[in-house]
């Protein structure tokens, strides 16, 4: 008989507690695809620093800024010509 009882009892104890697990292991499932796509926006943040870091040591050389001003800016030095080769 007291068998029985402990039986029931935990029955209804787990009846109550099971949703409240689930509910829980959901909330895990879903923190962890934040903390994975957080983790994608991080390596992506950390490359773009490497890619502006690179770019601002290329400013340092006179060569590129030249370059980098003809380029863009479409400038040139006093008596330059610029010349456009047009293709068909």
């Amino acid at each position: 008989m007291m068998m029985v009882v402990l039986m029931i009892i935990s029955l209804a104890y787990m009846t109550r507690e099971i949703p409240k697990i689930y509910t829980s292991l959901l909330k895990i499932d879903k923190l962890n695809g934040e903390l994975n796509s957080i983790k994608l926006k991080k390596q992506s943040l950390k490359d773009e620093i490497v890619r502006y870091k690179i770019a601002t040591e290329h400013l340092k050389d006179d060569f590129y800024k030249e370059k980098i001003v003809r380029e863009k800016l479409k400038m040139v030095k006093p008596g330059e010509k610029i010349y456009k080769v047009l293709v068909k």
